[in-house]
């Protein structure tokens, strides 16, 4: 009888306590910053967050044999192939401060299926599910109603686009961490969010993409195209249906 594959829910509660464990690691660890210079302080960051992919990659390959992991070598399977994200957020990590992420991803012949986002000081998990919807913990999550841009909570960076989402009138903040920006877009906190991402920074993002998604986020980039393209250079747009269309002409010009 051939082995049936198991269904995205089961592989989220198999893979839940691991992301769990990687951010356990991630908040002990960071002790080992404090009180050292910028430089050994970015170094040893820079030791934890590939301590912590390796301990993921590992024990992804381990629970998930036939699965390939995305950049740990080897040949790659047809279908599944997981994408980790050991640490979004590393300037705030290596400070010291409480504002990280960690992520893990999964896509079937490359389209992604399964999304978590564990916030490890906090301990909420965003996950979700290609067609079935985004969750934070157990709760079921959707964007924002937000029609009028007078108002809009929105996510952007320093620079000429947070100078003209101000100027249209929308009320702006920038956390510095795109993969809880995304998932609090999911949850209805943020109303639209614009990041300049590369296509490395962009895939780094797979998992607070399919959360942001499923919860009815509008994905593009700030022209209303499509992401990726072959373009080396990208920003990202994520918005509510209703916000999308003012929100390329705020951006676009």
């Amino acid at each position: 009888m051939a082995k049936s594959e198991p269904t995205l829910e089961q592989i989220y509660y198999v893979i839940l306590p691991l992301i769990r464990r990687a951010g356990q690691m991630l908040v002990a660890r960071q002790r080992d910053l404090w009180g050292k210079s910028d430089k050994d302080r970015i170094a040893r960051g820079r030791e934890i967050e590939a301590e912590v992919r390796e301990f993921v990659t590992s024990t992804l390959q381990q629970l998930f044999p036939e699965y390939g992991v995305h950049g740990a070598g080897g040949k790659m399977p047809q279908s599944w192939q997981w994408v980790v994200t050991p640490l979004d957020g590393s300037r705030y990590y290596f400070r010291g401060l409480p504002i990280f992420t960690t992520a893990i991803a999964l896509r079937d012949k490359g389209e992604v299926v399964l999304g978590v986002v564990l916030q490890p000081v906090s301990g909420n998990v965003f996950h979700a599910f290609k067609g079935n919807g985004a969750f934070l913990n157990t709760h079921p999550i959707q964007v924002s109603n937000q029609k009028d841009w007078s108002g809009a909570s929105a996510y952007v960076p320093e620079g000429k686009q947070l100078i003209a989402a101000t100027n249209a009138g929308a009320d702006c903040y920038n956390l510095g961490v795109t993969s809880l920006g995304l998932c609090y877009l999911a949850a209805g906190v943020y109303d639209l969010l614009l990041v300049p991402l590369d296509m490395v920074g962009l895939f780094s993002q797979t998992a607070g993409l399919i959360i942001a998604r499923e919860a009815g986020a509008k994905l593009s980039d700030a022209a209303g195209g499509a992401l990726g393209g072959g373009a080396k250079q990208n920003t990202l747009l994520a918005t509510t249906s209703s916000l999308q269309k003012k929100a390329v002409q705020v951006f676009s010009k």
